[in-house]
């Protein structure tokens, strides 16, 4: 496994429960050599995927939020980049069992994570 894949970073939000889509590419990245941050509107499913990955052997950490507001999600890439300063985020899934739109992860705005919410949640 290459260096560039061990130290990149994907970001999952809106897991659930952890058991579905997000969880299980959460837990797909981790084995292939990927950081995983999880972030969740659940404090117990955020540290119960991340830990259950942590145990498996991969490296994963619990991002919990209280709303998917632009300034959480903000707020939350902010400490991912703090907690693993040595690393890049290169992948990034948001509500992956409901797909909001088909662009790029950064360049989703904030009236587009509104839509989905208020479609989706």
């Amino acid at each position: 496994m290459s260096a560039a894949v061990r130290r990149s970073i994907l970001v999952v939000a809106g897991i659930g429960d952890g058991s579905g889509t997000g969880g299980s590419t959460a837990r797909l990245f981790a084995e292939n050599g990927y950081r995983v941050a999880v972030i969740s509107r659940s404090p117990e499913a955020t540290s119960k995927t991340a830990a259950e990955i942590n145990a498996a052997g991969g490296e994963a950490a619990a991002f919990p939020v209280t709303t998917y507001t632009h300034a959480e999600i903000n707020s939350a890439f902010n400490a991912i980049k703090n907690h693993w300063k040595d690393s890049d985020i290169r992948v990034g899934v948001f509500n992956a069992a409901a797909g909001i739109v088909w662009k790029g992860f950064l360049d989703v705005t904030e009236e587009d994570l509104k839509k989905s919410l208020d479609i989706n949640v």
